[in-house]
């Protein structure tokens, strides 16, 4: 029971804070899989300036997704610290949080979308509202 409010929890606190960004606003998508490609639709649909996105596998550095440069983690931010970041992997999200502060990326700065079912239709209504 307590799981599952946690669970609801933090899916309106993504929600929440996707709606919450503003046109223009510099964001970062940690994640270029699937849920990384729903967070840029609602990004895209409220106007913000989605710099890039990065992702520690590999195989994704390089690729383009809808135009945007997939790159590694560590060039990204050597350069970028002003940008919002959402985390957009429901498996390996506490790693790439943890990850994030090695970065010195603050709590404030992290959206998390962790959870897939709830997240995908949370943000694309986020998207939607804007």
């Amino acid at each position: 029971k307590d799981l599952v409010r946690e669970t609801y929890r933090r899916i309106d606190k993504a929600r929440t804070d996707i709606a919450s960004i503003g046109a223009g606003e510099r964001v970062i998508i940690f994640g270029a899989g699937n849920i990384g490609k729903v967070v840029l639709y609602a990004l895209k649909s409220k106007g913000a300036d989605v710099v890039c996105f990065t992702d520690n596998d590999k195989r994704f550095w390089g690729e383009e997704i809808e135009g945007i440069t997939v790159k590694e983690p560590g060039e990204v931010f050597a350069s970028e610290m002003s940008a919002r970041v959402v985390v957009a992997n429901v498996d390996h999200n506490m790693e790439i949080r943890e990850q994030l502060k090695g970065y010195r990326i603050s709590d404030e700065k992290l959206i998390i979308c962790d959870s897939y079912d709830f997240t995908v239709r949370k943000i694309l209504m986020a998207g939607e509202k804007a």
